[in-house]
């Protein structure tokens, strides 16, 4: 009995062990191109932010329409445009209030400036769903007061009108659907509304791989997953590209999540195919090599 239990314990320590050791070695593969690539990050970030404030809605617009139309994407396949519209709203966790209202206004004058922009109202939206995050807080459920809870639903139903008067607009692009995912993450979808929403996402737009991240994200156990759902999500949706796209796609999921998603997602998970990570990783590495 107690030779079982040694092996047991034995066999869940060099599983353990193993899994780690191949995810340092997967993600260090990829850690100089990243680091090299946060400069450029980070600027986008600042620009489209600078250009905000600044009221310089012209170079806005032409920053925007450059990153849709090259389709110009970071080694993890953040296309650039995503992270162009996050300079102007969701990563500002710590903003204070007065800046998000500044935020806000100017973002309002660029939707009057330029009311057949499609690229205003994205970011509009974008920004009153973190101004809906800030108002309710970051806290858990249970701990969010009733006014908390009224500003986050006002803010999202906001945001949802904004995109609903873009929708025929004659120019579309990929953050629209993007910027709904993030609503319907607050605004109660069901399952079958979601994967419907991100089939037409995906239709409009195969290559533009927030669509994924924000669909594993929304599969989380504390949101609108199970357990083990947005790992059979990832494996789903790259079996259905196949080939190498499909092991890319697959590698950049599991990397997303185990960088951006809460309570080490990615760790001791059974559920992750290693040696499908190592296959999109070594591709990654050759595309960059290009």
């Amino acid at each position: 009995m107690l030779r079982k239990i040694f092996l047991f314990w034995f066999s869940a320590v060099v599983i353990f062990h193993g899994v780690a050791y191949a995810k340092t070695q997967y993600w260090n593969a990829l850690a100089t191109i990243t680091t090299a690539e946060q400069e450029e990050r980070d600027s986008i970030l600042n620009q489209s932010e600078s250009l905000l404030f600044a009221a310089k809605f012209d170079d806005l617009e032409k920053l925007a329409n450059n990153y849709r139309s090259t389709k110009a994407k970071f080694i993890d396949g953040e296309w650039k445009l995503s992270v162009f519209y996050d300079g102007m709203s969701y990563y500002l966790r710590n903003a204070s209030e007065h800046n998000w209202v500044n935020r806000l206004e100017n973002l309002r004058k660029w939707v009057k400036s330029k009311p057949n922009s499609i690229t205003a109202r994205v970011a509009l939206a974008e920004c009153l769903v973190g101004y809906a995050f800030h108002g309710r807080s970051w806290a858990y459920g249970n701990e969010v007061k009733e006014d908390q809870w009224r500003r986050y639903h006002e803010r999202l139903k906001e945001a949802s009108e904004v995109l609903g008067q873009a929708k025929d607009l004659q120019q579309k692009c990929p953050g629209w659907w993007a910027a709904y995912q993030r609503i319907a993450l607050g605004g109660g979808w069901d399952r079958a509304a979601l994967d419907r929403f991100l089939d037409s996402a995906i239709a409009f737009e195969p290559t533009y791989n927030v669509f994924y991240f924000r669909a594993a994200w929304n599969l989380l156990p504390w949101w609108f997953g199970n357990k083990g759902d947005w790992e059979q999500f990832a494996k789903s949706r790259a079996d259905r590209i196949g080939g190498q796209d499909g092991d890319i796609l697959y590698a950049r999921i599991v990397w997303f999540m185990d960088r951006r998603a809460p309570n080490n997602v990615v760790d001791q998970n059974p559920n992750i195919i290693w040696e499908r990570v190592n296959k999109g990783v070594q591709l990654m590495k050759k595309l960059n090599t290009k």
